[in-house]
């Protein structure tokens, strides 16, 4: 699954008004974190990585901060199918519905790993647990006791995860002036404006938004209170890689949104400075020219 992009079967087929779908994958079984469905209980599994179509596979990263805190550590993970929160209390890994965002048993960090780019520790900020995919792929009592992730290394992989965008966003791109947001155009030129960034880390930031407008700057610029919360927004969908061994080449695969759809879309090759111009550059052509822009050398 490392070509994201040549991957006929991923896509997104739920509305996602908050940030990019992904599957969350265990790094030593390539199977997808996953809600089990039907009369019982609902529970926490983990499916055959194939099956990314299936919406209990689905998950999406979100700040429990108001107003798209960026710079919050925590996330809460929430499955696009059941809509309930990824949990753990009582050394249980257990599922709560969206009431309980503000609660510490339902907020995570994610953890880059020292050695593998793209890959991550997934720990509960209150119990400090991490989470991990036990042999037989049943997460009912899946969080272990706490662990130091200086002592991880590449065999441990039943505790790292990788985050895999399920939006293949070439081809798939709205233009902007179609979305029905009032002062979307505006208010994502502005987010451009407002990046930083001058290279993308392969061990960096995990997926999730980078960019939204607060209220402050909407009422600073005059745009419609409609553009905040998280309605217009740059997200980070995820990493990808092509190649293999020494010759393999990371990307970061960043997208504009307006809602639930993506209105620009550019691929960065990690580790590479190009500036925060050319980058904001590669950004505006996406979007004027409703095509995937890529940066690669």
């Amino acid at each position: 699954m490392d070509e994201l992009q040549s991957n006929p079967n991923i896509h997104e087929s739920l509305e996602n008004p908050t940030g990019p779908t992904l599957a969350i994958i265990n790094y030593k079984s390539e199977r997808c974190l996953s809600v089990t469905s039907g009369p019982a209980a609902k529970a926490l599994t983990t499916t055959d990585g194939g099956s990314t179509d299936d919406p209990t596979n689905h998950w999406v990263l979100e700040n429990p901060a108001y107003d798209g805190d960026a710079n919050r550590e925590f996330r809460t993970i929430r499955n696009m199918a059941s809509r309930d929160l990824l949990g753990h209390a009582d050394g249980e890994v257990i599922l709560l519905p969206s009431e309980a965002a503000t609660d510490h048993s339902v907020q995570w960090r994610i953890i880059p790993t020292t050695n593998l780019a793209g890959v991550f520790y997934i720990a509960n900020s209150q119990s400090g647990a991490y989470l991990e995919e036990p042999e037989s792929g049943t997460l009912t009592a899946a969080v272990p006791t706490k662990v130091d992730p200086i002592n991880l290394i590449e065999s441990e992989g039943p505790y790292s995860w990788k985050f895999v965008t399920l939006k293949a966003a070439s081809g798939n791109i709205t233009p902007i002036w179609d979305t029905k947001r009032k002062d979307a155009e505006r208010a994502m030129r502005f987010l451009i404006g407002q990046w930083i960034e001058s290279k993308m880390k392969k061990n960096g930031r995990p997926p999730g938004r980078m960019l939204t407008v607060s209220r402050a700057e909407a009422e600073e610029n005059g745009f419609d209170m409609g553009v905040t919360n998280g309605n217009v927004r740059i997200d980070l969908q995820g990493y990808f890689t092509r190649g293999k061994g020494k010759k393999a080449i990371v990307f970061a695969n960043v997208q504009g949104q307006v809602d639930d759809k993506t209105v620009w879309h550019v691929n960065i090759q990690t580790e590479v400075v190009w500036g925060v111009k050319t980058i904001q550059k590669a950004m505006t052509n996406s979007m004027e020219k409703v095509c995937t822009v890529e940066l690669s050398q």
